[in-house]
């Protein structure tokens, strides 16, 4: 069988997608070998319902709806399901079998509508099929289906799944390969490319034998692919992005090999040195040492580090990592600047790729703190596009690798990188438990206990992150206080954090040097404070500059050298990591001034034109110990940009920033924050964000009266169909025809006709008989002018309950058109089933839902005000039948 795999994107939860990459495998397995066409459908909207699946086959259609349970299932047609005593939920409906009745009419009214198949057969789509498809093995009775659902819905487990689709058939149903394809055109679902091949990927042209190949895990196998197919095309950009727990690290040394399998050179480049030191290829390095001169040159009092020229082969793969932190926005370190300043641009000037066979691979995750603006990073491939000219190919790790997926970090993660993606802030909820993602305790003596323990356990693998640099100021204080019992003034065995890269003296080496790492930790060994200060006047100024020093003598942590330098003194006790610039005007001009003593200069006006004693100038000006004095601050706290592209195995985080939070810097900042903590993370003042949040509940304008939904049931009155005359009844008006069409195709496909019908001003009056069993009733339609069906009032009924069986399928299904107001339902939904309150139905404006709300036998009628962010601003009980249930929907509303 030929099987072809469709998909419009991911599913939301883990075991959904799963369970497709489960399913496709079965269906390969049991039916490859046979000629006849198979078409899976995943993940796609139909007439408003969202649908797991879907198997079209030439004698067959089945909707499927995916559960991750196992157990004896106990069915019932509009109560609960269990699995033993685990209830199943049905989304948005009861129960799985309603949500899949649901689904199969949506299919079936889609297709109804587009019946021009190229074969010109006239398929009964009322013979669509559902399945109840379970992960796990499950013990199922088939008698509990009635003797009416039986033919159409089958409940099986995945292990029988393919025995079950073979026995699925109709008579109804009869489609050509031709068809088939034509109805999967309809949806405009792109292909799906599975994981969990069961080959490997494809053999580069140019291979070396003498390197071995990578395995890679199942679902990844799947992205490899596609990076191949671009090592191996003539396309020279590719963005692969991924997020926490995707396994993206895994590509650097991967693509490295096949570059080495192709015979190609590769470069792996980082953000930062400190970055590259982390990877795990040797040869990794940072950008600014790949694209920069070493030998700067001074313009305009500045120290400047030109973009050389590429000299790597035509066919050098460049592989660069952390993306997210590579950016076109404008950056100059202090009296330092490299090339243009926009280092995204000038990494790809330096590549050439119009004129050359070059390839750059960036790697990185979408949802972090970026380096200035989302659309300068190198992630975003319209601003690639832009200055390349070069079109960008996208591979996206969808999945979760399985070691992580049971993570609590990972699944915090999903929440916060799903609402990121969604441009949606008006919900967050962190998720925690006893091992993982932990509460910080909130009494004063075991929050202290617990950092204690951790201290004593882990001091150096142990860090507290906060937002801002005044929070992280106070954090260091009390630990040094607190913990160490040490003033104000640095003290032997602090550890520090340096924010700047530096060279100095290597004592054991005659003329070498040892280069500090931004971003290095070191423990503080000896302290010498009385520094001459340096003082240098300025131009203009009334007192000269004054500039304090201390000297150091440190152990670097990650290394264990033991390195001696000179440090700012005012940077370190500085309210906020900062230089002024006097202060660095006064260091510059100083050393200008030393460099012209030593060259025995006359003036210290160099020209950029003076290019040998430009370059003497900035190489005494790199080195010079003043003016490269370690800018370092307390490490025992950090914010979390400084944190970032760090692993610390235990983080303690304040999750308060005194700012607001429902915005897309926040939730990267609490998303980046998670990426830092490698096996515990522990938080304080965790937010708790609702659409809720801004609501108020207003009963001054509601009133007790009668309530009637104007769209009980939801059908067009000036649809095409009701031009055609009826023979069955003489149905006067266009509209009232429609709505005969609309209730008769909802009951042929569950057995019943309508016997009989009478018109009365703004009343119709049908009889409905079942066709198999014994069963009729008569229902009044009440309507207003604009057709609007408000009721339906049982006139008889035998048995009691067929009249609400009838209603029931003939009844408008909740439609939300926009994200937000499914997301408003949803949240409503969850709050009022809690209590037994029905949402009868709603209608829809600008900013603002009506719900027909019923308890009891006691309605209101709500109304929903919102803003553009997502946030209910306003509920107010416009109408109601009594006080109970307008106390009843407050209370569990929480407002």
């Amino acid at each position: 069988m030929v099987i072809r795999t469709y998909r419009t994107q991911p599913f939301e939860t883990t075991h959904e997608n799963r369970i497709f990459d489960a399913l496709l495998k079965e269906l390969k397995q049991n039916w490859a070998d046979s000629e006849e066409l198979l078409i899976l459908l995943g993940n796609f909207y139909c007439n408003g319902s969202e649908i797991d699946a879907a198997i079209l086959k030439r004698k067959s259609i089945t909707v499927i709806d995916f559960k991750d349970y196992g157990g004896n299932i106990h069915f019932s047609e509009n109560g609960k399901w269990f699995a033993d005593n685990v209830e199943i939920k049905g989304g948005n409906k009861e129960n799985p079998y309603l949500q899949i009745r649901h689904n199969k009419f949506a299919l079936l009214d889609f297709l109804k509508g587009r019946l021009n198949l190229p074969s010109g057969r006239q398929p009964n789509f009322g013979h669509i099929s559902g399945l109840a498809l379970f992960h796990k093995p499950i013990i199922f009775d088939e008698l509990q289906l009635p003797g009416t659902i039986s033919p159409w819905f089958h409940i099986v487990d995945i292990d029988h799944v393919t025995e079950r689709m073979a026995q699925i058939t109709s008579r109804e149903i009869d489609l050509t390969h031709h068809d088939l394809e034509t109805i999967v055109s309809f949806f405009s679902i792109p292909e799906y490319i599975p994981i969990g091949r069961g080959y490997k990927a494809v053999t580069p042209q140019f291979k070396d034998d003498n390197i071995p190949e990578i395995e890679l895990p199942e679902y990844l196998q799947s992205p490899l692919s596609q990076i191949n197919k671009f090592l191996e095309s003539s396309e020279k950009i590719l963005i692969l992005s991924g997020m926490i727990g995707t396994g993206l690290e895994a590509f650097f040394k991967v693509i490295a090999h096949q570059a080495l399998r192709q015979g190609r050179n590769y470069s792996l480049l980082a953000p930062n040195r400190r970055i590259a030191s982390q990877y795990p290829v040797s040869e990794a390095e940072s950008i600014y040492t790949c694209i920069y001169s070493g030998n700067p040159k001074i313009k305009q009092d500045k120290i400047i580090y030109e973009l050389i020229e590429n000299r790597n082969n035509d066919r050098h793969l460049y592989i660069i990592g952390d993306s997210h932190l590579i950016s076109d926005a404008n950056f100059e370190a202090n009296l330092r600047r490299y090339g243009s300043g926009q280092l995204l641009t000038d990494l790809c000037n330096f590549l050439d790729l119009n004129n050359s066979n070059r390839q750059i691979i960036f790697i990185g995750d979408p949802f972090q703190i970026t380096r200035g603006k989302i659309d300068e990073s190198a992630l975003c491939s319209e601003r690639v596009t832009a200055i390349t000219g070069c079109p960008v190919k996208t591979v996206y790790l969808e999945y979760i690798a399985p070691e992580n997926q049971n993570s609590l970090l990972i699944k915090n993660s999903l929440e916060v990188a799903s609402s990121i993606r969604d441009k949606n802030f008006n919900y967050l909820h962190i998720m925690t438990d006893n091992l993982q993602c932990l509460a910080s305790p909130k009494e004063k003596e075991e929050k202290y206990k617990l950092v204690t323990s951790l201290f004593d356990q882990e001091s150096n693998s142990t860090k507290f992150l906060a937002y801002s640099h005044v929070k992280v100021n106070e954090i260091n204080n009390w630990i040094r206080q607190k913990f160490f019992q040490r003033d104000h003034n640095i003290a032997c065995g602090d550890i520090v954090n340096i924010h700047n890269s530096f060279f100095v003296k290597n004592d054991d080496i005659p003329d070498s040097s040892i280069y500090v790492p931004n971003d290095s930790f070191a423990e503080v060994i000896k302290i010498k404070e009385d520094i001459q200060p340096l003082i240098q006047p300025l131009k203009g100024r009334d007192e000269p500059i004054k500039v304090n020093f201390i000297h150091l003598r440190v152990r670097l942590l990650h290394n264990n050298q033991e390195i001696e330098f000179l440090c700012l003194k005012d940077y370190l006790y500085a309210e906020k990591p900062e230089i002024d610039k006097d202060t660095l005007l006064a260091l510059y001009i100083s050393a200008k001034t030393r460099f012209k003593q030593l060259q025995n200069l006359e003036t210290t006006n160099i020209e950029e034109s003076d290019y040998e004693e430009s370059v003497a100038l900035a190489n005494f000006l790199r080195g010079d110990p003043y003016l490269n004095a370690a800018q370092l601050r307390f490490g025992y706290a950090l914010t979390v940009n400084r944190a970032q592209g760090q692993k610390f195995r235990t983080v303690i985080a304040n999750m308060d920033t005194n700012q607001g939070k429902t915005n897309e810097t926040y939730f990267r900042w609490v998303y980046t924050l998670f990426s830092i903590a490698n096996d515990k993370l522990i938080l304080s003042n965790i937010p708790s964000i609702t659409p809720f949040d801004r609501a108020i509940w207003d009963a001054s304008n509601s009133k007790i009266d009668s309530i009637y939904p104007c769209n009980f049931i939801e059908f067009d009155p000036n649809a095409e169909i009701g031009i055609e005359n009826i023979i069955e009844f003489d149905i006067p008006e266009v509209a009232l025809r429609n709505f005969y069409w609309y209730i008769k195709k909802k009951l042929d496909a569950q057995g019943i006709k309508i016997t009989s019908y009478n018109h009365h001003n703004y009343q119709e009056i049908y009889s409905f008989e079942a066709e198999n069993v014994t069963a009729y009733c008569s229902i009044r339609f009440y309507y207003n002018g604009k057709y609007q069906i408000s009721r339906a009032e049982t006139i008889k009924s035998d048995p009691p309950d067929f009249a609400e069986k009838v209603r029931n399928f003939i009844s408008s299904e909740i439609v939300c058109a926009t994200k937000i107001q499914q997301d408003i339902y949803k949240l409503i939904q969850n709050k009022l089933d809690k209590y037994k309150i029905l949402i009868q139905a709603i209608e829809h404006n600008n900013y603002e839902e009506i719900y027909y709300l019923t308890s009891k036998n006691s309605n209101l009628k709500l109304k929903i005000t919102y803003d553009g962010d997502g946030f209910i601003t306003r509920l107010s009980p416009l109408k109601y039948s009594n006080n109970e249930i307008m106390e009843a929907v407050r209370i569990a509303l929480e407002i």
